[in-house]
């Protein structure tokens, strides 16, 4: 019984982490939105991308995984996920400050955009980073409010959430 119920598991999570993949930015702003609403940011915080898919995302721009630079990146790494999910838990709890409900949240509409930064002259051949950002745009009670991922990124064809996350009402 208990072997049957691991298995079951198993596949439940491999599914599950496939089952909102966000193929396009707006899916990600709309999958994101929900996990919010619904007080679920446990799900949302399984988008996070890997080292692993970082380290592959790198050397697809040319970024030699010898650097220093990114040696002191992947150890701060850690610390850069902490810091985005508490930001993450402030946003969602300071929805009583701001005089709204995430429950009571109705999406409006999901833009993202794209903004090519400059690349670092001290990395010749790395291809200058692209990155996308995504605006949530929601009503709460009578407010218009914007959830915004900064520097969202497609990581095996599949959108996921970077590590700059803010609201601001409009």
């Amino acid at each position: 019984m208990i072997k049957h119920l691991s298995v079951v598991l198993l596949l439940f999570f491999i599914n599950a982490s496939g089952l909102f993949a966000q193929k396009t930015p707006e899916e990600l702003g709309e999958n994101t939105f929900r996990y919010f609403r619904n007080n679920n940011l446990d799900s949302f915080f399984l988008l996070i991308p890997t080292m692993g898919e970082l380290s592959t995302f790198s050397k697809s721009i040319g970024i030699d995984s010898n650097a220093q630079a990114y040696k002191e990146f992947v150890e701060r790494y850690p610390l850069v996920i902490n810091h985005f999910k508490n930001e993450c838990m402030v946003i969602y709890s300071d929805s009583d400050k701001l005089g709204f409900s995430w429950v009571d949240a109705v999406l409006e509409k999901v833009v993202a955009t794209t903004k090519e930064l400059s690349a670092d002259k001290s990395y010749p051949g790395i291809k200058p980073p692209v990155i996308t950002i995504i605006n949530i745009y929601f009503l709460a009670g009578n407010k218009k409010l914007r959830l915004q991922l900064g520097d969202a990124n497609k990581y095996n064809e599949i959108w996921k959430p970077g590590n700059n996350i803010k609201l601001t009402v409009e």
